[in-house]
């Protein structure tokens, strides 16, 4: 898969370098209809490259049985954000800042 699509990208990137550079003039000339189909050729090759990526890498995810629904995942970043407390700061003999000593009776 990683083979074929560095292949893939070489091949791409090889018909968007011309062997000589072409002149003002020479790329007023190209049709825009010419370089709009290399780009949607270009594009489509590499869409279809990561949508195969993406779903590979998914089936891996529901094959290690790491699926969490985006719900609960939003939900749990909600809970987590609301609920969380950092840790009070010590200052020498584990004192904490602000914390006042109860005197006992």
């Amino acid at each position: 898969m990683i083979e074929e699509a560095t292949t893939l990208l070489k091949k791409s990137d090889d018909d968007f370098q011309p062997l000589k550079t072409p002149s003002t003039k020479q790329r007023k000339q190209l049709s825009l209809p010419k370089k709009n189909k290399k780009l949607v050729k270009l594009i489509a090759s590499k869409k279809e490259m990561i949508i195969k990526s993406l779903n590979n890498l998914h089936e891996y995810i529901i094959e290690a049985g790491l699926y969490t629904s985006p719900e609960k995942i939003k939900a749990s970043l909600f809970v987590t954000e609301m609920t969380y407390t950092p840790p009070s700061k010590k200052v020498g003999n584990n004192k904490e800042i602000g914390k006042r000593e109860v005197k006992k009776k």
